[in-house]
């Protein structure tokens, strides 16, 4: 128990940097600059579509999407196009100023969303994890502290699973037959 501070401290770090090509840590959280709404973030998207995904088929804290491709673990069937107003909440809910949500450090994101171009050429990404509130985000510049209010209510009105346990999560993917690691 003495060793939770460090402990906390040494994910925090793991979570906040990551390491570029050079080798050398770089922040993957510009905290000078947030978005005042989705074009100051996701460059020339025109869409989104959301991803329902089991994060332990792949490697920990891996994004939903790295190097162009999507995470090993997205059930196809729960993948869905975002209308336009489905679109406008998800951008405003992660854009701009909202209060804080007080997030811990579990990370096992169920759900993240892609954002595309008019070439089908994915821009952006963004994962969350609605168990303790987190999220990542690439590139930087998203809020630091989202509407989960809207983000979970866009969740259920795209009648997309959203359960409050990790055994339920479990249950789940066993039922879809999805393995995991």
């Amino acid at each position: 128990m003495k060793n939770l501070p460090l402990l906390l401290l040494l994910l925090t770090t793991q979570w906040l940097f990551g390491e570029d090509p050079s080798g050398e840590q770089k922040s993957t959280v510009d905290r000078n600059f947030v978005a005042k709404d989705v074009s100051d973030w996701a460059k020339g998207a025109t869409y989104a579509k959301v991803f329902l995904f089991d994060y332990r088929k792949d490697e920990r804290f891996r994004p939903l999407l790295k190097d162009g491709k999507l995470h090993s673990g997205v059930v196809p069937k729960f993948t869905k196009r975002l209308s336009a107003e489905q679109y406008e909440v998800l951008t405003k809910a992660v854009t701009g100023k909202h209060p804080e949500n007080g997030a811990s450090l579990c990370h096992w994101p169920h759900h993240g969303f892609v954002f595309y171009n008019a070439k089908d050429e994915p821009v952006s990404q963004l994962d969350i994890c609605f168990l303790c509130g987190t999220k990542t985000f690439n590139p930087a510049g998203l809020s630091l502290n989202w509407n989960f209010k809207s983000l979970r209510k866009l969740i259920g009105d795209m009648k997309l699973p959203n359960f409050v346990t990790e055994k339920e999560w479990e249950e789940f993917f066993s039922s879809l037959k999805v393995d995991s690691k």
